[in-house]
């Protein structure tokens, strides 16, 4: 989790003061410059990087980007006209034009209106907290059928106000506002002399209206600490900040951001900790919780007025809401506000610095990547025509507790499956292969069928990928699959087909067209008739087709952007040899295709010595003939699936139980007189942690000499 910065973008005029405000979801950012009233969107493409996708650069007659929110394609702004402000609607499938496909005024009082925005699937919130002497309202959109269009009329058929009647002036109820399908939740930081409050709200299944049904405090919240000023929901936690808390008689408006989870037996939110500035030499003024977005497993908080420039910090709910990592901007000057706004859809963070003083007060905003954990142990060895290698032999030792052997399906949570983190592959003549070359996926790498030109589709004989699956519930599930078309052929070509079994027998074909260039998302659903364990199958049917993760979800309304969400803990780990060229490289570069796996389903039970076949030079890499090719070549092992209570550890012994070598990655020669001798210690690993080094390049380590851990995403490798 290094949450390294990878690009910013400069504003693009004059006091724009880009940053103030941000929105992200999926591959889209969206941020707004409030005095310029601009928005500008970005867009991360298919290698990783962003770009300016859309500009808009003060519409006529509008004062835009007053408040900005992404959510699931759709994307809200809310600009001034006058003495009106209006919100508008637009979609991501229409490019994010500018054309107005809804918009709604507010009413006869709109001071404040659109100061936070927050969206459901069905529901979209819009504050007001300067609504009526600043006692503060929010309004509340309900969509109609599949889509918005019907709020676009000023009705009163189309939006509820809410503003609680014991609400006094100057209570800012709608100071910031988060909603799902089940809560709306208020922030109302003036409430009992600023000490702030949080009000939340339950639809009745009945008569589906939103009913007040208590209040949240702070713990030990006192007066002026403003707290509810900023707020961010996720599943079953709740963040708030009070960003004028004091922590001490010295530590003055240092600020705070409280957890809190939702209890289902109790039908109540409960504090859970209080999170506060870290590895800081002076807290006071920080601000700590101006800004913050939860999203997942993470949380990102924004303090722009500390160190003088501005800083944010990531914590991380499985190390118990610890603190992850400190961002500052690689430019950051003094006044800058670094943390004005913050966004994240992991893995990548945006953070807002709005004052940024260099190139007039345009305003600035940075992108930092938590980069992919790919670790992966090389050793070197040379061919002749005298030597042909047949086999590599690993030491492996299984760690954790490694209490299954299928995944689990919930019908209340998601459930995502690494591609490559399969149980066994059913070959057929049109074979499936391990590969990491295209951009951006999401794992270890990626399962695709027949990816290079020379390559023809033989009848019908496919390979299928086999996962051990459980259903907890019995259910229908969505099944979604990630997937890219790389057809060598026709490039343009971006059919993907695919078919879907269970237990040996195809339930389900997917065949449809996806977007060149880029990883698609495409859907089916599955019954799963009971809960004993099953098999799901992938039939990778169409030339060059590649599959990245799968995507498991009960709840039919789920569509996943992007990246989509993070891997679940496997309950088992695929281990994987692949030979890569390695002539005239000092490191492995370009992977050959020849591979072998092992799996803690069933294979690696216990600690032992286990061989990788690697007897077939594969001709897609052009070795033709293993008799007569010579060269250097690395063998490469890596993981997929590993998780902190499931991995393995490769074991580097001074000895093994083939020849005495100091490596316990050797190649089997097949007789004495053509043993060769490997060098010892040029074991490869990609680091993590705060090494300041990318995950993607090889590096060679010359004093690592008994074990390598795999890890996945919580803790650096170290020394055994």
């Amino acid at each position: 989790m290094a949450f390294k910065e990878i690009q910013n973008f400069l504003g693009t005029q004059n006091d724009q003061k880009q940053g103030q405000h941000m929105s992200m979801y999926g591959k889209y950012i969206s941020v707004s410059g409030q005095n310029a009233g601009d928005v500008i969107f970005y867009k991360k493409s298919i290698d990783g990087t962003w770009s300016v996708f859309k500009e808009w650069l003060t519409p006529p007659a509008f004062l835009f980007g007053t408040s900005v929110l992404l959510y699931k394609g759709d994307f809200w702004g809310v600009f001034d006209l006058g003495a009106d402000r209006f919100l508008i609607l637009l979609s991501s499938s229409n490019s994010f034009s500018f054309s107005v496909t809804g918009y709604v005024k507010s009413d006869a009082d709109p001071i404040g209106f659109g100061e936070k925005l927050s969206a459901s699937d069905n529901y979209l919130a819009v504050s007001a907290s300067g609504y009526n002497n600043n006692k503060g309202a929010v309004y509340l959109y309900e969509k109609a059928g599949e889509n918005w269009d019907d709020i676009s009329e000023y009705s009163s058929a189309h939006y509820t106000r809410i503003s609680p009647a014991l609400l006094s002036a100057n209570d800012y109820f709608g100071s910031s506002v988060s909603i799902n399908d089940n809560f709306l939740i208020i922030g109302a930081k003036g409430d009992s002399d600023y000490k702030g409050a949080i009000y939340v709200y339950e639809k009745d299944i009945d008569t589906g209206i939103w009913e007040e049904s208590y209040k949240l405090f702070a713990s030990d919240g006192i007066a002026g600490d403003r707290f509810g000023s900023a707020m961010s929901l996720s599943g079953d936690y709740l963040a708030v900040g009070a960003e004028y808390a004091d922590l001490s008689d010295t530590e003055i408006n240092a600020g705070a951001v409280y957890l809190f989870k939702y209890s289902e037996s109790s039908d109540r939110w409960y504090e859970i900790k209080k999170l506060t500035g870290i590895d800081e030499t002076d807290l006071s003024g920080n601000r700590f919780g101006h800004s913050l977005d939860l999203k997942g497993d993470y949380l990102v908080v924004g303090s722009p007025y500390a160190r003088l420039t501005g800083v944010a910090d990531v914590f991380y709910k499985k190390r118990d809401w610890s603190h992850l990592k400190k961002l500052i901007g690689s430019d950051s000057n003094s006044d800058d506000q670094f943390g004005e706004s913050v966004g994240i859809y992991y893995p990548y963070l945006a953070v807002g610095a709005s004052e940024y003083t260099e190139g007039n007060n345009k305003g600035k905003m940075y992108i930092f990547q938590d980069p992919p954990i790919r670790l992966r142990v090389a050793q070197e060895f040379d061919v002749d025509k005298a030597f042909v290698p047949s086999k590599a032999s690993v030491y492996l030792k299984r760690s954790g507790k490694n209490t299954l052997n299928y995944f689990p399906l919930y019908s209340d949570r998601e459930n995502i499956i690494d591609a490559t983190n399969f149980s066994t592959i059913t070959q057929g003549t049109n074979k499936v292969i391990f590969d990491d070359r295209i951009a951006t996926y999401t794992g270890n790498g990626y399962m695709i069928l027949a990816p290079e030109e020379n390559l023809d589709i033989i009848g019908d004989s496919f390979s299928v990928i086999n996962y051990p699956i459980r259903s907890i519930v019995d259910d229908t599930y969505q099944l979604w699959l990630r997937c890219y078309s790389n057809n060598f052929d026709n490039p343009s070509t971006t059919s993907f087909e695919v078919d879907i079994l269970l237990d040996g027998e195809v339930v389900r074909t997917i065949s449809d067209s996806i977007s060149v260039d880029d990883w698609s998302w495409l859907q089916t659903n599955i019954v799963i008739p009971d809960r004993n364990e099953h098999i799901l199958g992938i039939k990778l049917k169409g030339k060059g087709n590649i599959i990245d993760k799968i995507y498991i979800e009960a709840d039919s309304t789920i569509v996943p952007e992007g990246d989509g969400p993070y891997n679940s803990d496997s309950p088992f780990v695929t281990v994987h040899m692949k030979v890569y060229d390695g002539e005239g490289k000092t490191y492995p570069s370009n992977p050959m295709f020849i591979y072998d796996y092992k799996t803690t389903v069933d294979e690696v039970v216990q600690d032992d010595w286990y061989n990788f076949n690697i007897s077939e030079m594969d001709s897609r890499a052009g070795y033709t003939n293993p008799s007569s090719e010579a060269g250097n070549y690395f063998l490469v092992l890596s993981s997929s699936g590993s998780t902190p209570n499931n991995f393995i550890i490769w074991e580097l012994t001074d000895t093994d139980e083939y020849m005495n070598l100091i490596s316990a990655l050797t190649v089997d020669p097949g007789s004495a007189s053509q043993q060769m001798d490997l060098v010892p210690l040029d074991y490869y690993k990609a680091k993590i942690g705060d090494s300041g080094l990318s995950e993607d390049i090889w590096y060679i380590n010359y004093n690592k000499r008994h074990a390598f851990k795999i890890y996945s995403d919580f803790d650096p490798i170290e020394d055994v």
